[in-house]
């Protein structure tokens, strides 16, 4: 008899499916009845599943709030040897049955207005995301009420737990961008609002000079008079 455990985020009414072979290279099939319990802690749930026959296994779950199914997990259940007295294979969840909260937009605030002084203005977006991930962007401009996708050119410095990314835009208007992890399932950020505007001109008044009181100048009702 051999345990399997695999642990995930804690979701209700979580869907798996699981099949098996008696050997690789065979076809598939669905396992119907499998002793099982789910156990919880804290957001993580456990499912312990236990197998009676040796053989190569796959297990999936599905999400009900987004009903898709993650990527097959492939295990092998083995008989184990005459010394082991209990045995316990744990499988880690792939990166690719998980869901992940998108990405957090730190930069710029929120309707932020950036000044086009020259003919391109540098906008830094600051993302902080979970760590060793990295992050995607997409950028929108309003063009005719409505939002537009276009790639600016764009450059990144990826950190651990924060991403900058600097793009340079070159025409006034409204702007929004958003983010996600690179990982399968994972979730776009909300939209994220900007402006490129345009400096205000100030008004240059010339100021007339002033004459000087030189010596033997006089100022008169009727103007100037040298004597």
């Amino acid at each position: 008899m051999r345990t399997f455990r695999s642990g995930r985020p804690w979701t209700r009414n979580l869907k798996v499916q699981l099949t098996s072979t008696s050997a690789a290279g065979h076809s598939y099939r669905t396992l119907r009845e499998v002793p099982h319990r789910f156990s919880r802690s804290g957001k993580m749930m456990t499912l312990y599943l236990t197998f009676k026959t040796p053989g190569r296994y796959q297990i999936r779950f599905r999400d009900p709030s987004t009903l898709r199914w993650s990527r097959w997990q492939t295990f092998q259940v083995v008989t184990p040897s005459p010394a082991t007295t209990k045995a316990i294979t744990t499988v880690k969840p792939s990166v690719g049955s998980l869901h992940f909260k998108p990405p957090t937009i730190r930069e710029p605030k929120a309707n932020q207005a950036f000044m086009l002084a020259g003919s391109s203005v540098n906008v830094k977006v600051k993302i902080a995301h979970p760590k060793e991930f990295k992050i995607s962007t997409e950028f929108q401009r309003k063009e005719h009420s409505r939002y537009v996708t276009f790639h600016p050119k764009a450059s990144h410095c990826e950190g651990k737990m924060e991403t900058p990314v600097e793009a340079r835009l070159a025409k006034i208007g409204k702007y929004r961008v958003r983010t996600k992890i690179n990982a399968p399932h994972s979730e776009w950020s909300v939209w994220w609002y900007f402006k490129v505007d345009k400096p205000a001109t100030k008004l240059i008044y010339k100021v007339a000079p002033s004459l000087s009181h030189s010596k033997g100048m006089h100022r008169t009702p009727s103007g100037i008079m040298i004597k």
